[in-house]
């Protein structure tokens, strides 16, 4: 029963410890937006060349981006800016998989309105 429990023991803090080392760090909101400017490129590049998996992929990487890191903003006004932001990026992932490519230049153009917008929000809000 010990050895059980001892084995157990061991094997849950192996675990824990794999969590905690493969977490990723979290950014800046500096190189957070980096980031999502880079991701904004490779979808407009993937337009560009019809490369539907390259749209779809970085479409997946921008949603994903403001699901586990984002800038805390407390206002409805910015929470309704981010919630723009997800759905652009997850119809332009979808739109990417159909290979709807007069959809997905449509979702690109609502995902970059919805940044400006914010942008000019938060702007707004330092002065």
């Amino acid at each position: 029963m010990n050895r059980v429990l001892s084995t157990a023991s061991v094997a849950a803090f192996l675990l824990s410890a794999t969590c905690v080392l493969s977490a990723e760090p979290k950014l800046s909101s500096r190189a957070l937006m980096q980031s999502k400017i880079e991701h904004s490129r490779e979808v407009l590049a993937g337009l560009c060349v019809e490369d539907f998996g390259r749209i779809a992929a970085n479409a997946r990487s921008l949603t994903q981006i403001t699901e586990e890191q984002w800038i805390g903003v407390e206002s409805e006004q910015y929470r309704m800016h981010l919630k723009n932001f997800r759905f652009a990026t997850a119809e332009l992932e979808r739109l990417a998989n159909e290979k709807n490519m007069d959809g997905a230049s449509l979702a690109y153009l609502q995902m970059t309105m919805s940044c400006i917008d914010c942008h000019k929000h938060l702007r707004r809000r330092e002065k």
